[in-house]
């Protein structure tokens, strides 16, 4: 399950994993075997292909994955502080595996020793106490989420110009 990362952080050792995951048991979750095997290809990382797909209440919604998260600690989270911050804020057992660039969060559920689905936690509905209508389904299991991640097509704004490159036309 290893896919393109633009900033490839090597595969997380056994040992490592297992600390990780007695840290998580410690808040009340657990590693879904697809991610663990995720991790031991790759410890998260920014993704080439991140777009995806899903529905939220009926309207088709697309988004970008701006962030798997890993085990090694990192500025931009990683996997354990991640599920730590969100277990107030979603069910028991599912997990945060990534973010988006507005801090909602792809899950994979791991309720009932589920390997899956892949859900989308959009932090603007989330209610108290969690709810399962919180969540909105991606992907029946992580490798179909990962194989059926595509480019981001969005073109990118051109710099404006700046000093006298403007007056001239140049950049």
């Amino acid at each position: 399950m290893k896919i393109e990362i633009r900033d490839d952080r090597p595969p997380v050792s056994p040992d490592v994993l297992a600390a990780a995951e007695t840290r998580l048991a410690e808040i009340g979750t657990r590693i879904p075997p697809s991610y663990k095997a995720f991790l031991a290809e790759q410890d998260g990382g920014k993704p080439v292909r991140n777009a995806f797909s899903f529905r939220q209440h009926d309207r088709d919604q697309d988004d970008l994955v701006r962030l798997f998260f890993g085990i090694a600690e990192s500025p931009n989270g990683d996997l354990v502080s991640e599920a730590d911050v969100a277990r107030d804020r979603l069910p028991a057992d599912v997990l945060p595996i990534a973010t988006d660039s507005f801090g909602n969060l792809v899950v994979l559920d791991g309720r009932e020793g589920r390997d899956g689905p892949v859900l989308f936690w959009d932090h603007e509905f989330q209610s108290d106490p969690p709810s399962e209508d919180d969540l909105f389904w991606v992907a029946p299991d992580l490798e179909t989420f990962l194989t059926g991640l595509s480019e981001d097509t969005e073109p990118v704004a051109p710099k404006p110009r700046r000093g006298l490159g403007r007056l001239f036309g140049r950049s």
